[in-house]
């Protein structure tokens, strides 16, 4: 435990959040206007057809939890991948590559800062679309718990991504193929119940 250079990671995350909240026009208006699309087009549909969960739950209430997971998936992988990939083509990559940092310490301090990026998001989404759609939390510890698991998950599979890329090709061919069709397909407009028992 005293060989963890911590000094280093707190570094390395700081960095990271100066980074996220100095582009805040990428990252946070542009998710939270996205999900403000996605929840009035799905409410102007649902006032003209019937959509439901399968579960009798009004069906806004069933997908608001779903598009902040699909923001959180999409943004957590597409934040870090992007950061690393444009930190190799600058040079800057190489300054953190020198410094008396391990790989596994820089890795973690990446997916942390992305852990962090994901709860911010994932709040101030929660924040602003209460403004429009009444939501009612019922489990705060297990909204937590779902929220860091995948913040973490797609973080670690976008610092793969950017370690291992030098292109924006490869970072977004894996993000067009991969992680868009998991948000979108991974139950954020459906219920589990409506799949046959097989899948």
């Amino acid at each position: 435990m005293n060989n963890i250079n911590f000094y280093g990671m707190r570094t390395i995350i700081l960095m990271k959040l100066k980074i996220f909240f100095k582009e805040f026009q990428y990252s946070i208006i542009a998710p939270i206007v996205s999900s403000i699309i996605f929840i009035t087009i799905l409410s102007v549909i649902s006032e003209f057809y019937t959509l439901t969960s399968g579960d009798n739950v009004h069906f806004m209430h069933f997908v608001i939890p779903g598009i902040i997971i699909m923001i959180i998936i999409q943004e957590t992988y597409a934040n870090i991948s992007e950061t690393l990939i444009h930190m190799k083509q600058m040079g800057s990559f190489n300054d953190i590559l020198m410094s008396p940092i391990s790989g596994i310490e820089i890795a973690l301090s990446f997916i942390v800062a992305t852990l962090f990026i994901g709860l911010v998001l994932s709040f101030i989404n929660l924040f602003i679309i209460n403004l429009f759609v009444d939501i009612h939390f019922y489990n705060i510890f297990r909204i937590f718990y779902y929220l860091s698991v995948t913040a973490i998950i797609f973080g670690s599979i976008g610092c793969l991504i950017g370690f291992v890329s030098y292109t924006w090709d490869v970072q977004q061919s894996f993000f067009n193929f991969l992680i868009v069709p998991i948000s979108l397909l991974s139950g954020t407009f459906f219920s589990i119940s409506s799949l046959k028992n097989d899948w």
